[in-house]
Formats: C-alpha cells, sequence, structure tokens
C-alpha cells in the first residue's frame, strides 16, 4: 500500500488519523548530568541534537559519567524511535559532557490522540 504521508501511514498502523505533537527543549549539558528528556509513555520518537563543540552522553540513568551511554559528537543527531528503542524513545534520558557549555536541542514525538 502507498501512503501519502505520515498521517495516512498512522491512519494505515493505529486504524484512525492519529494526532501528533511534537515538544521542543533546549538544554545547557555539561560535566553534571542533565535531564534531557522526561517520561513520556506518549512519545514515539526522539531527535537529540548536540549542537556544542565536545561529545555529549546519553543514558537513561541520572548516575551517568562522561564516558557512560551513547555518544553524540558535535553537531550530530541521534535518532530515538519506539519501534526500534522501544521504551528508551520514551523513557527519562539525562546527558553529561567533559566539557562544559554544550547547547543541546531535544525534540520528542507524542501521540496525542485520533483527529
Amino acid at each position: 500500500m502507498a501512503f501519502s504521508g505520515a498521517r495516512s501511514l498512522l491512519q494505515e498502523w493505529y486504524g484512525d488519523e492519529v494526532v501528533s505533537n511534537l515538544v521542543e527543549a533546549d538544554f545547557t549539558v555539561g560535566t553534571s548530568a542533565t535531564r534531557i528528556a522526561q517520561q513520556d509513555p506518549a512519545v514515539i520518537g526522539r531527535a537529540i541534537s548536540n549542537n556544542g563543540s565536545a561529545p555529549i552522553f546519553v543514558s537513561s540513568l541520572a548516575k551517568i559519567a562522561a564516558n557512560q551511554g551513547f555518544a553524540v559528537g558535535p553537531g550530530a543527531t541521534a535518532e530515538l524511535n519506539v519501534l526500534e528503542d522501544f521504551d528508551l524513545a520514551s523513557c527519562d534520558l539525562f546527558a553529561i559532557s567533559a566539557s562544559p557549555g554544550n547547547a543541546v536541542h531535544v525534540i520528542s514525538t507524542q501521540i496525542v490522540g485520533g483527529a
């Protein structure tokens, strides 16, 4: 079946024209753990962009260290989605870096109901 866009794909998967919502937030990640996303069962995907000059490390663990979790390099974006990453896409996420002052942008996609 051909899909005309994301809405028709969601309609095929969920049987209704599902409405999504984008939530965007900015953070400064440094040498202390920073929560960059809160647990939300409505979230089906997240994009984490590191706009800083040093790598950041992302984990579901609040006591993250600067060499734990998955790395997102300077200028890079990591994408999580519920179909591949299961609960990692919707759980609390924390970030840290060995260097202070890294600008991080997070976009979360939520399913908020039918049309």
